[in-house]
């Protein structure tokens, strides 16, 4: 993934402020444990496109994105430039925990880092991807309720199934589908009182993770899991189950 590069200082200083995937998993427990309120914000290239769009030109437009379609599956078709700006800005600042792409380092079309405030550490953004799947297992059953955020109802059907069957969990599910469903989002997780949220709600939703995660029900630990939901839906356990069983017939 990564080319040999002698890194600047600076760069060095990033990389050695950066909290590994298993480290990151710990503090996860703790927060869910201590029932403290922890909110992780990941960004990469589409947030860095979109921001650096924004930026230029009428701040009542809407940023262009790399395609109408590519828009409306990250859910910010028909957002302003300022609205956007004004979203992804909250999210960066306001998450407990900042996960900008670490290929941002050597990448100038993924460095998140020089958008917002700097931060006394960051977490590396491929944890969602380096964690095994028992990891994601522990935090359901730990947190006994999960509350699933994402723009897909068979995602969550397949997840409701397998954890109450696997698990015992109870997962409940709020629809995100684009930036227009975002406060909507906020009113109805302040009604559920589940202490992990996973969710998948992309660029112009990000901001309401932070909220979520403060909420007057009861803090709440609110991982930001984007596009790596299918890792989270227990697939691979429910298919291990299923050997065993076939091996035992």
């Amino acid at each position: 993934m990564f080319e040999p590069t002698k890194l600047s200082s600076a760069q060095i200083r990033l990389c050695e402020k950066t909290i590994s995937p298993n480290a990151f998993f710990l503090l996860v427990q703790d927060a869910l444990l201590r029932h403290n309120p922890l909110s992780v914000v990941r960004m990469a290239d589409g947030e860095w496109l979109l921001w650096r769009q924004s930026g230029e030109g009428d701040e009542n437009e809407q940023p262009a994105g790399r395609s109408e379609r590519w828009k409306k599956n990250l859910g910010c078709e028909g957002i302003t430039k300022k609205e956007l700006l004004r979203r992804l800005r909250s999210a960066a600042e306001a998450c407990t925990y900042f996960s900008p792409s670490i290929s941002g380092i050597v990448n100038p079309d993924y460095d998140i880092y020089r958008l917002f405030r700097p931060r006394g550490c960051y977490v590396d953004n491929f944890f969602v991807n380096q964690w095994d799947e028992w990891m994601i297992r522990q935090l359901y059953e730990l947190a006994g309720h999960v509350l699933l955020i994402h723009r897909s109802a068979e995602v969550a059907d397949a997840l409701q199934i397998r954890a109450r069957e696997l698990l015992k969990v109870k997962v409940t599910f709020l629809r995100h589908s684009d930036w227009q469903d975002s406060l909507a989002v906020i009113a109805g997780a302040e009604e559920v009182d589940a202490k992990l949220v996973i969710a998948s709600v992309g660029p112009a939703g990000k901001f309401i993770l932070p909220r979520i995660a403060n909420s007057s029900r009861g803090p709440k630990v609110v991982l930001d899991i984007g596009n790596t939901m299918d890792r989270f839906t227990l697939e691979k356990t429910e298919n291990e189950q299923k050997k065993l069983q076939e091996a035992t017939v």
